[in-house]
């Protein structure tokens, strides 16, 4: 779907929805509802990293993502927040294939992980929205 065809509340910053998240291998997965701590990337940022001289490598050969290497990325807070408020993820037909592959994996028994806004709760963008009253333009 072009851009110019969507309505404006499905505008997102980034036109391909995949994320890459890299996350510290000693980390001990926290309890309850609360996220491992780690670096979001975009799949493109990650490719256009890779193909930059001076990346950082481990000590038998491999690329090294870290705090240390990558010089900007976005952390659980703001990853959260821009998927809440609609500026990052998929839309129409997108969100309904992405469903139908997490449908196909689990009936593979395969392992996923997956990570979605679900529910009738408007988003903050929607809130802001009608504080403001509605859209100017």
């Amino acid at each position: 779907m072009r851009l110019e065809q969507d309505p404006p509340a499905d505008y997102r910053f980034v036109h391909q929805p995949c994320w890459i998240k890299f996350c510290k291998s000693e980390q001990v997965a926290p309890k309850g509802d609360a996220l491992i701590g780690g670096m979001y990337l975009t799949r493109e940022h990650v490719e256009w990293l890779r193909g930059r001289p001076g990346l950082a490598t481990g000590p038998k050969g491999g690329e090294l993502f870290g705090y240390h290497t990558v010089p900007r990325y976005l952390d659980n807070t703001t990853f959260t927040q821009l998927v809440q408020d609609g500026w990052i993820g998929t839309r129409g037909r997108a969100s309904d294939i992405i469903q139908a592959q997490i449908k196909a994996s689990l009936d593979g028994s395969r392992a996923l992980v997956f990570a979605g806004l679900i529910g009738d709760d408007t988003t903050q963008a929607e809130r802001t929205r009608e504080r403001r009253g509605g859209l100017t333009g």
